[in-house]
């Protein structure tokens, strides 16, 4: 939370500096390009993050990579935009034991690893709005696929463990209502900001954007 605050705390304070500033044009012009990319944070990973801090403590090793993003819109006017989304986000739990049970008499050491990997493909139609000359507001759907993987490695495994390999793999329709800001410093770089309600992958995010 302290990150997310940091983050939120940080765009306030571009907006401010940014519409004192009239050097830049940030409607959504026909034919303008925007490219933005950063990191975001949703309820699943905030609750797999808590899974593993508590995996953490009981000896089991975890990794969690929160979802990271990538946009291009395309202005069709000053009004609306038309884009593509791709996020991946990904969690991994690890152990390592001695495994007596195999063989009678001999013990193996066995390791194993389980992957889950989210990756969220999607349309997002933007509507543009407000008169400031270095933000760009807008709304819209984000509409796409959230796909799922599960993959479990390492050695000597127990074919208990292979059992949930691909266990949880799957895709299923993904909608989120986004509400977003851009706050220009240039006249093409800028901060992105976006909230989002819905299934798609992030509650909130934060980025940088480059238009052309």
């Amino acid at each position: 939370m302290k990150k997310l605050s940091t983050c939120l705390l940080a765009f306030v304070l571009l907006i401010a500096f940014s519409t004192n500033s009239n050097e830049a044009k940030a409607q959504s012009n026909e034919g303008e390009v925007v490219i933005s990319a950063g990191v975001g944070w949703g309820i699943l990973h905030g609750l797999l993050t808590a899974l593993g801090e508590g995996a953490d403590q009981a000896g089991i090793e975890n990794k969690a990579v929160p979802p990271i993003f990538a946009h291009i819109d395309y202005g069709i006017n000053e009004g609306f935009s038309i884009g593509g989304a791709y996020t991946v986000a990904q969690y991994t739990f690890g152990d390592t034991w001695i495994d007596s049970t195999t063989t009678p008499g001999n013990s193996t050491i066995e390791n194993v690893e389980l992957q889950i990997r989210r990756t969220n493909i999607a349309v997002r139609p933007l509507f543009h709005f407000g008169n400031g000359e270095t933000m760009d507001l807008y709304a819209g759907p984000r509409i796409g696929v959230t796909m799922w993987n599960t993959e479990v490695t390492g050695s000597n495994l127990d074919p208990a463990d292979q059992d949930y390999d691909g266990l949880g793999d799957g895709t299923n329709f993904a909608v989120q209502a986004l509400f977003g800001a851009r706050a220009y410093i240039t006249d093409n770089i800028g901060a992105n900001f976006e909230v989002g309600l819905g299934t798609a992958p992030y509650f909130v995010a934060f980025g940088l954007a480059a238009r052309f």
